[in-house]
């Protein structure tokens, strides 16, 4: 099989929209006392959300158990670059956002058929793309 048709059966795959943002700040609305992320959008596309593993993490902190579960999200080779930091949204038929995960690391590669990112899905304050 060749790298062209890896990557084509690689983005079939990839049926959930996402888009990705770059957090650049925050700001806060003294009306709704309520602190919001600033982000610029980086790319709007189709990704592929999976979870490799079961293994669940839990963190103590300020009293409140958090668990967590690593994930993967799969984006196609000719978007990005997506950086450690970045902030990856899947989003719902209507567009709006369903669920936040965090870019961990990027394992880029020669011969990859998808850019696989390890995410940590994350609860956010408000996201105010600018």
């Amino acid at each position: 099989m060749s790298i062209e048709a890896a990557r084509a059966r690689a983005e079939s795959r990839m049926i959930t929209p996402c888009r990705v943002l770059r957090p650049t700040g925050k700001v806060f609305d003294p009306e709704t006392n309520v602190e919001a992320t600033t982000a610029q959008l980086v790319l709007t596309d189709r990704c592929e959300l999976t979870a490799p593993d079961t293994q669940v993490t839990f963190a103590e902190s300020a009293e409140a158990v958090v668990a967590s579960q690593q994930a993967l999200i799969k984006l196609p080779v000719r978007v990005g670059p997506v950086l450690p930091g970045d902030l990856i949204q899947t989003l719902t038929p209507a567009g709006t956002p369903a669920r936040t995960f965090w870019v961990a690391a990027s394992r880029a590669k020669t011969w990859q058929s998808c850019q696989r990112l390890p995410v940590q899905e994350i609860a956010t304050d408000p996201i105010t793309v600018v």
